[in-house]
């Protein structure tokens, strides 16, 4: 936490929501940045991160970058993009992107030639403020509103999602 009076800026060992007490404030807040872990002195609670899942409807086609190459960058989402030899190129409904090797292998299953579709759960929240996320490929810029999606349960590889695309691409798991 790093803060001068009231204005602090919380996160946890992920750069995810965290909501947190200030005694002396008398009020809670709640801020979604990227950053650091640092000893928190007031209480912590994190925000409400829901289990999903891709809607069975929603495949993408995909190809393996199997390439001598050593990778290539690419500007995409308010942050430079890198992918290397092995990673996946993506094709989501016009969404066009690279998704990390063993990421894609964790999550992915192929549905019909060049068609794979995303079978293993993701958890996501909304942010209520602008921020980054690293990912495994680079940064991604959200903005309020936006869902911020993670592979694992506890928060590991992260990438954001607008709410209108978020809502149109994932169901509640439940």
């Amino acid at each position: 936490m790093a803060g001068n009076g009231s204005s602090w800026r919380v996160v946890d060992r992920m750069g995810c929501a965290v909501s947190y007490h200030d005694p002396t404030e008398g009020a809670s807040r709640r801020h979604l940045v990227s950053g650091v872990p640092r000893a928190y002195p007031a209480t912590l609670v994190m925000a409400e991160r829901r289990r999903y899942r891709k809607r069975p409807d929603r495949a993408v086609i995909a190809v393996q970058i199997d390439l001598d190459t050593p990778g290539f960058t690419y500007h995409k989402w308010g942050g430079e993009q890198r992918c290397k030899a092995g990673d996946w190129l993506v094709d989501n409904d016009g969404d066009v992107y690279t998704v990390d090797r063993e990421s894609f292998a964790r999550t992915y299953r192929q549905v019909g030639p060049g068609r794979w579709l995303k079978t293993s759960a993701v958890w996501a929240e909304v942010a209520t403020s602008a921020g980054t996320l690293s990912t495994k490929e680079g940064g991604t810029h959200y903005e309020p509103g936006d869902y911020l999606v993670f592979n694992e349960p506890h928060g590991g590889d992260p990438y954001a999602v607008s709410r209108e695309r978020f809502e149109g691409l994932y169901e509640p798991a439940e």
